[in-house]
């Protein structure tokens, strides 16, 4: 009866540890979704190019993100958009970040 007791006190304890773990991470993605406002452009050569997402007034370059989402902006160039994205850092030169695409709205 003894071990029973000490097993579930150990699981418990490793639960209540790991819940302001899973908690905590779900705040970091909460905390870099924003909205920018910006426009979309296509960046890079004939057949290498990527959806950029630049920023009004800053300036930012962000990578459009999943490829899915890239392809449904990719011919509303030109327009003044609203997105709704979560920022993350990535490796390329010259790009502010990858933008995961989540929604966005025509402004002008």
């Amino acid at each position: 009866m003894n071990h029973k007791k000490i097993i579930l006190l150990i699981i418990a304890s490793f639960i209540v540890l790991l819940a302001p773990i899973t908690c905590k991470s779900q705040e970091k993605v909460k905390e870099k979704e924003k909205t920018v406002q910006g426009m979309v452009k296509i960046y890079g050569n004939e057949p290498h190019t990527w959806v950029g997402i630049e920023t009004i007034p800053a300036g930012k370059i962000y990578f459009v993100s999943p490829p899915e989402k890239a392809v449904e902006i990719r011919n509303i160039q030109g327009l003044l958009l609203e997105f709704t994205v979560i920022i993350r850092d990535t490796q390329m030169p010259g790009v502010a970040g990858t933008a995961t695409l989540l929604s966005w709205r025509i402004i002008r």
